[in-house]
């Protein structure tokens, strides 16, 4: 093993380790929790939505849960479901899972897909009269869709995205779940992500949050 390879071991212990220390700490805070309330769910897209400041500000009596987890893929969340939702027993989730998957090799979607309608279909098994609701995965910025791209990020691109959201948008149907895309409020003309929006790469700024927030409070 070469000093890179070592290197990224090592960092991926470290973001391990942080994503298990969440999860541990979600689950101190669950015995706490009101049962029957909204949560979400999901990987760093959802973990950076600050929900709870735009209900507050705008006194929105609700109660809303964030369980969502930096880093976080399909499979984690099969293996963390307990804490993150079943324990809350909510009535209605919405969930941001599956940005991570797509930069695996392979067929990433696909793998994307059977692992998505796993998470759905235990939702429904435990939880039948819980309102789901499966997010559109959002835009990318223009400068992060270059021809030169890697071809591992090519899923990352607009195209890929919009491939990816149309493929869960079938699975949300198809699992009897309320599927939401609000990018119109967040792309360009090109369908790119709005400048003024990107964070980085993938992630969103509080502006864009605060547009998220505008489309969907009326379903929470």
């Amino acid at each position: 093993m070469n000093s890179m390879d070592e290197a990224r071991r090592a960092i991926n212990q470290m973001e391990s380790r942080i994503m298990e220390g969440k999860v541990r700490r979600y689950r101190g805070m669950n015995a706490y929790a009101k049962r029957g309330a909204t949560v979400l769910v999901g990987s760093s897209l959802m973990e950076h939505f600050m929900v709870n400041e735009f209900i507050m500000a705008e006194g929105i009596d609700k109660t809303v849960y964030n369980r969502g987890v930096a880093g976080w893929r399909t499979d984690e969340l099969l293996k963390n479901m307990d804490a993150c939702i079943f324990e809350l027993e909510p009535s209605k989730i919405f969930i941001n899972i599956g940005s991570n998957d797509l930069d695996r090799p392979g067929d990433a979607l696909g793998k994307l897909i059977k692992q998505y309608r796993k998470i759905l279909r235990r939702i429904k098994e435990r939880l039948p009269d819980c309102i789901v609701y499966v997010m559109a995965y959002y835009p990318v910025l223009r400068e992060f869709d270059v021809d030169d791209f890697q071809a591992a990020d090519k899923t990352r691109s607009r195209d890929g995205i919009e491939e990816a959201n149309r493929a869960v948008s079938a699975l949300a149907a198809e699992m009897g779940c309320e599927f939401i895309d609000v990018n119109h409020v967040l792309t360009d003309e090109d369908g790119y992500l709005r400048p003024e929006f990107g964070a980085d790469k993938v992630h969103l700024l509080a502006p864009a949050y605060r547009l998220i927030f505008d489309e969907i409070k009326e379903y929470l």
